[in-house]
């Protein structure tokens, strides 16, 4: 964890400004005694500087040197066994060397290797040792272990300095945590007032939470019985519905067999005015021979193709079913115009034509133009077999005028929009749906929607009609078609 400078240094026990040099060297070149330490730091320098630390009884040990041993003893120098804080005083191996500087030379075996790391290095028996060094006299070995007592009352100041200065910190932080807690003490009788007043409203609430509590339990009481209350009602009221369906239903059967009823009457009452005004045309004929219904028709054609013959014939029948004879006419009659697309048209639906004036009372067209165009085309569908037509695009009016026109006549009109996705399999599936693919020009639908369409025709062998001009209505479009079945007719005919 993180820690200040100078906790560190009391913590290992040294001068402050040896940590703080060492930290100066270790990334941090402006610390100082009272910053914080990240705890990586912290942690190398605890390794570090731990090494380097005196024993707390360093000073003690380093004023009691250990006296040297007799000249001419066979024991081993005071090096060889180096204290476990790897600290030697200068007058002990200054000692220790003199020692064995005058032993007597002799080949003895090898001493046992030392594990510290001043121990010395095993004799050998290599010949006569070198010269001794010249002894130091008592005045340099009392100064030696006067620098030595002075080192140590060093060290033993050094430590009581960073005591003092642990000390002093603690109390400027306790000072300063004081300062801290002066105003909260001040505001002391404020806040126990504020938490009084807090304390009585949390009661207050309390209070109104339990009332609340209650009227949510009532209510909830009082919406389960209601609920109840409305599935039975709701249930009554679906028996209600059950029972009216069935009302209505049995009054719509009653009022269809009225009207049954009312039509056998009123047939049986014209089949017997008909039996007693003297029989029908049919009768007559078979009681003259001819029995056969072929035969029948062809004296009826016979009678009918003179003009005498046919008003004589009408001044003989007597109305005996004029609903019958009135959509008899209807069917085989045509009244239309002088227009020659009228005339086509009439003409190929094998119907007696009858000239009027007035275009409004065409049967073809009703006086519009495009009424009579799609007549026409719905005939040139007839003849080239042409029922399906999917149309691209357009409109929305156009669409629903199409479907308007085309109510009465074998043409199933297949309409797209131009907005609608143009999913390969959906545009294939469209084309080979359709007997004939209907695409407008491009003012109208963009080339980009009516090209996978075209595209699709092509492959399925599809017929394709193209509306060509910016024009879009039912005149341009039928128009195009009959131009394109013809055209196919003429080349088939070919």
């Amino acid at each position: 964890m993180k820690t200040k400078a100078y906790k560190l240094a009391a913590e290992l026990g040294l001068h402050e400004q040896s940590v703080l040099d060492w930290l100066k060297s270790n990334g941090y070149p402006n610390v100082r005694r009272a910053d914080t330490i990240r705890a990586e730091v912290v942690q190398a320098a605890r390794k570090a500087l731990a090494r380097g630390a005196p024993p707390p009884n360093a000073a003690s040990s380093n004023l009691r040197p250990s006296k040297p041993p007799p000249r001419g003893s066979s024991a081993p120098p005071a090096a060889a066994n180096p204290p476990e804080d790897l600290r030697v005083s200068f007058a002990e191996l200054l000692e220790a060397h003199l020692s064995t500087a005058s032993a007597p030379t002799r080949e003895a075996e090898p001493a046992p290797r030392a594990t510290g790391p001043l121990s010395p290095m095993p004799a050998r028996n290599t010949g006569p040792l070198p010269a001794a060094a010249p002894l130091p006299t008592d005045a340099e070995i009392r100064a030696l272990r006067a620098e030595e007592a002075r080192d140590a009352a060093r060290r033993e100041a050094d430590e009581w300095r960073v005591r003092f200065n642990r000390a002093r910190s603690e109390r400027d932080e306790f000072a300063a945590q004081v300062k801290a807690w002066g105003p909260q003490v001040e505001t002391r009788p404020a806040l126990e007032a504020e938490r009084a007043r807090l304390a009585q409203e949390a009661a207050l609430l309390r209070q109104r939470l339990k009332a609340v509590d209650d009227e949510r339990a009532t209510l909830e009481s009082t919406c389960t019985d209601l609920q109840e209350e409305l599935t039975e009602l709701r249930g009554g009221l679906t028996a209600l519905e059950a029972v009216e369906d069935d009302r209505r239903q049995v009054q719509e059967e009653l009022q269809a067999a009225v009207q049954r009823e009312m039509a056998w009457r009123a047939r049986a009452l014209e089949l017997e005015r008909a039996a007693l005004l003297g029989g029908s045309l049919q009768a007559a004929l078979s009681r003259a021979g001819v029995s056969d219904v072929a035969d029948q028709a062809a004296v009826l054609q016979a009678v009918l193709g003179h003009r005498d013959g046919a008003l004589a014939l009408l001044r003989m029948l007597r109305p005996t079913d004029a609903d019958g004879l009135g959509r008899l006419i209807a069917e085989r009659v045509r009244r239309v115009c002088v227009d020659a697309v009228c005339n086509q048209v009439a003409g190929a639906l094998d119907a007696f034509v009858l000239r009027v004036d007035a275009e409004r009372e065409c049967t073809v067209c009703a006086g519009s133009e495009e009424r009579r165009w799609f007549a026409r085309m719905a005939l040139e569908c007839d003849r080239a077999g042409v029922r399906r037509l999917l149309v691209i695009g357009g409109p929305d009016a156009v669409h629903e005028q199409l479907r308007g026109l085309s109510q009465g006549h074998r043409i199933d009109f297949r309409l797209v929009s131009a907005n609608d996705d143009l999913f390969p399999a959906r545009v294939q599936g469209r084309v080979e749906g359709a007997d004939l693919v209907v695409l407008w020009g491009p003012g109208v639908v963009e080339p980009a929607v009516s090209e996978p369409y075209a595209q699709a025709a092509a492959r399925e062998g599809r017929p394709v009609a193209h509306v060509v001009g910016g024009r879009c209505g039912v005149l341009p479009m039928a128009r195009a078609v009959c131009n394109r079945l013809t055209r196919s007719l003429v080349l088939m005919t070919l």
